[in-house]
């Protein structure tokens, strides 16, 4: 299963998706705040970074994709109340994956698969190269 950041400023929000991701069996870490998210984002270098786009505004959410994208590793899904903000932005190309809130729960975890998978893949193929 995949290493995931959880992002949102929103503390019931926080505790609900990391009990789902949990319960799914992903290793999940969470952040409150954009400067702790740029903290664990660094310290950990998670498969997936799932967050909320405002943090609480759209500068912050703009902010550590950008940091996330340095990385290079780092997938990136974003849950959004707004996800019209993310459209003509240049951090747009960064992000793997936006979903408009409310998410559906099967969906998120079909789609955190989807990117889970992706990273198997291309470690597969690594070590096949070896």
């Amino acid at each position: 299963m995949a290493r995931l950041l959880v992002v949102d400023d929103d503390p019931a929000q926080l505790k609900i998706w990391g009990l789902l991701l949990e319960a799914s069996g992903h290793q999940i870490e969470t952040a409150e705040t954009l400067s702790l998210a740029m903290e664990k984002l660094a310290m950990s270098e998670p498969d997936i970074l799932l967050m909320d786009l405002r943090l609480p505004d759209l500068k912050n959410g703009l902010t550590l994709i950008r940091k996330a994208r340095e990385s290079g590793k780092t997938k990136i899904m974003v849950l959004s109340g707004w996800p019209q903000d993310l459209e003509y932005l240049p951090e747009q190309k960064f992000v793997d994956r936006v979903l408009a809130k409310p998410v559906r729960p099967n969906t998120l975890l079909r789609l955190i698969g989807e990117l889970a998978l992706g990273i198997s893949a291309g470690y597969c193929i690594f070590l096949a190269l070896l």
